[in-house]
């Protein structure tokens, strides 16, 4: 997965208390995490969480004024996909979020040839790019689903702020 992918370079640390999340550029409510996730320490992603399921991890991303993130949402999601193989979308629709429009999919696929499967929100808001990803093993994915959804409804962006 391309939040992976990001391997050894310096990775700033968000600071994140209190229902805010602040990472670069980057400062929105983060509300509604449930206790019960623990946050742990992965490279390429602006927070990440383990579910108590501990099968799962949810990745929540963020980063901004990115020439190259110019791109329609699809071609962001399959970012997300980069590393993957014998991939198998089985839904994708628009959805609101955050005042925008947003693309959430569910895919199954190949994580160095283990079966996973990723529910993963994408959007673009003030020139910045925000992703949620939630994966597992397939059969798996009923768990944590509602408070994934919750984590995502509560999100808002507040900086930067751009006209």
């Amino acid at each position: 997965m391309a939040v992976f992918a990001l391997g050894c370079r310096s990775v700033p640390v968000a600071r994140w208390g209190a229902g805010v999340v602040e990472y670069e550029r980057i400062v929105a409510d983060l509300p509604g995490v449930p206790a019960s996730w623990r946050r742990v320490k992965t490279d390429g992603a602006m927070l990440t969480f383990a579910p108590p399921e501990e099968r799962q991890l949810v990745l929540i991303n963020g980063r901004c004024g990115l020439a190259n993130d110019d791109v329609p949402l699809v071609s962001l999601t399959q970012q997300l996909l980069a590393g993957t193989s014998s991939r198998t979308m089985m839904r994708e629709e628009r959805v609101p979020f955050d005042g925008r429009e947003a693309l959430r999919s569910f895919y199954v696929a190949k994580l160095d040839g283990v079966p996973r499967f990723f529910d993963m929100l994408v959007a673009k808001k003030n020139n910045c790019v925000i992703d949620f990803v939630r994966t597992g093993p397939p059969g798996d994915d009923h768990n944590g689903r509602e408070a994934f959804e919750a984590v995502i409804a509560g999100f808002h962006l507040r900086l930067p702020e751009v006209p």
